[in-house]
């Protein structure tokens, strides 16, 4: 009776877990004021204390009604940098500019900038966060692609430069698919 007892509640634990399809934000754009619910994650964190001082988020889900997709780069400077005027330009992200997501299968998703991106500069302490966001278009096709792949790197074309990371850690892709494997379900 206890070994019965112990394996129930070690699946009906499971199966909650499983069933747990929490979206990565829900809330308003900070630029646009639209309300999203977004599943996805971070690609790349160098962290603070790196010569990168970068953290790369890709997002997919619904806004507004429609399915949208969202890259966001944020970049950490020192307040008395003197490249923070130069950062914005890099950061800068042209309408019509491609980004792309490397998947397990082989293909690739591509994705095309809907509108220029909006940059947004904080200051927190000694440090300037320089945040930039866009949508991109996005498709049921390509939701379906990601719930059944995973990501396995990214390419984004910024105005100035081309950011990329070859590959992710596997903790990262794991992470990813679970999301999108939630927005497929919910927004199918």
């Amino acid at each position: 009776m206890k070994l019965f007892l112990t394996t129930l509640c070690l699946f009906l634990g499971i199966t909650l877990w499983a069933q747990d399809c929490k979206p990565f934000y829900v809330g308003k754009d900070e630029f646009t004021g639209d309300s999203l619910i977004l599943y996805g994650g971070e690609l790349d964190i160098s962290g603070f204390m790196s010569d990168r001082n970068i953290e790369v988020y890709f997002l997919a889900g619904n806004g507004n009604d429609s399915l949208v997709s969202s890259f966001l780069v944020r970049r950490y400077l020192d307040k008395n940098a003197p490249e923070v005027e130069q950062t914005k330009d890099e950061l800068r992200i042209e309408k019509g500019a491609k980004a792309y997501l490397s998947l397990s299968n082989g293909e690739s998703i591509v994705v095309e900038a809907k509108n220029k991106s909006l940059l947004q500069k904080k200051k927190v302490l000694s440090t300037i966060t320089l945040t930039t966001s866009t949508y991109y278009s996005f498709t049921a096709a390509q939701q379906a692609l990601l719930a059944a792949n995973t990501i396995t790197g990214y390419r984004i074309d910024l105005a100035e430069t081309i950011l990329q990371n070859k590959k992710l850690k596997p903790n990262r892709t794991a992470k990813l698919k679970s999301q999108f494997e939630c927005a497929a379900k919910r927004f199918h």
